[in-house]
C-alpha cells in the first residue's frame, strides 16, 4: 500500500450517526432516564452502573430559579454524572454493570458525604435518580444528558465530583464548588480558586438566568412527578 503525504486540511470528526439518528437516540435516552424514580438521601444499597442525576430544591439563594422549578417535581438536575464498574472493561457485556455497586457507592460514599460536609447545603434538600446501562454506552449517555439538561454543577461550577488529591498535591487550585460550598476538609488545604465565592455566585446566577432558563421552558412537569421534554418524539 502506497503511503501518502500528510494533508494539511483539517480532518472533520467522524460520527457513524446521521443527525436524525442522533436525535432519535437522544430522545430515547432522555425519555428512559425520565422514567426513573426520584429517590431521597441517603440511598439504600442497590446494584448497577450507569448514569445518575442529583436534584435540588433547597434555600441556597443562588439556586433559587432551579429550586423554584423543582418545587412541584424533581424535574431539573443540578448535576449529572456516571459510575462505571470498578476494574471492568468488557465492552458490550452488561453483566459487569448489573453486578456492580458503582452507582450506589458513587452517590452514597462520594456525593452524600460532600453534601453532608458542606456548611451551607443540606442533603435533605436533594434527591437523585439513576439509570443502569451497559458499560459500553455509559459515557455516551452521560454526554447526552449533560448536553440536554446543562446542569449548573456541570456547566458552570466545577469540582463537585472531585476527590482528595492526596498528600503532596496541595498546590492545585481549590475547585469552585468548594469556594461556594466550603466544608470538605481536604479542599481547605488547596490554593484559592481562580474566582472568589462571590464571583462564582455571580457566574451561577448568570448561568441559571441565561443558559438554564431555556432548558426550564423546554421541560414540562409530568403528572407522576417527573419531567418530559416538550421537543421529544413520541
Amino acid at each position: 500500500m502506497k503511503l501518502t503525504l500528510p494533508d494539511e486540511t483539517p480532518q472533520q470528526p467522524f460520527t457513524p450517526l446521521d443527525p436524525e439518528a442522533m436525535t432519535r437516540i437522544t430522545n430515547s435516552v432522555v425519555r428512559e432516564f425520565e422514567r426513573q424514580a426520584r429517590r431521597a438521601f441517603p440511598p439504600a444499597p442497590f446494584k448497577g452502573a450507569g448514569v445518575y442525576a442529583l436534584y435540588y430544591r433547597g434555600p441556597f439563594p443562588a439556586y433559587e430559579p432551579l429550586a423554584r422549578h423543582n418545587q412541584t417535581a424533581w424535574a431539573m438536575p443540578i448535576y449529572i454524572g456516571k459510575a462505571v464498574p470498578v476494574g471492568r472493561r468488557k465492552g458490550l457485556q452488561t453483566s459487569a454493570s448489573l453486578d456492580s455497586s458503582a452507582l450506589f457507592h458513587r452517590i452514597s460514599s462520594d456525593h452524600a458525604k460532600s453534601l453532608r460536609e458542606a456548611t451551607n447545603l443540606n442533603s435533605a434538600d436533594f434527591a437523585f435518580s439513576y439509570l443502569v446501562l451497559a458499560e459500553s454506552v455509559i459515557e455516551f449517555c452521560e454526554s447526552i444528558l449533560i448536553q440536554h439538561y446543562q446542569p449548573v454543577w456541570n456547566g458552570c461550577l466545577d469540582g463537585f465530583g472531585n476527590h482528595n488529591p492526596g498528600s503532596g498535591r496541595f498546590n492545585a487550585q481549590r475547585p469552585g464548588w468548594d469556594e461556594v460550598h466550603p466544608g470538605r476538609p481536604w479542599a481547605a488545604s488547596l490554593q484559592p480558586s481562580k474566582h472568589t465565592a462571590s464571583e462564582w455566585i455571580g457566574l451561577i446566577e448568570t448561568y441559571l438566568r441565561e443558559v438554564s432558563s431555556g432548558v426550564y421552558e423546554r421541560i414540562t412537569v409530568r403528572d407522576d412527578g417527573g419531567a418530559a421534554d416538550g421537543d421529544g418524539d413520541e
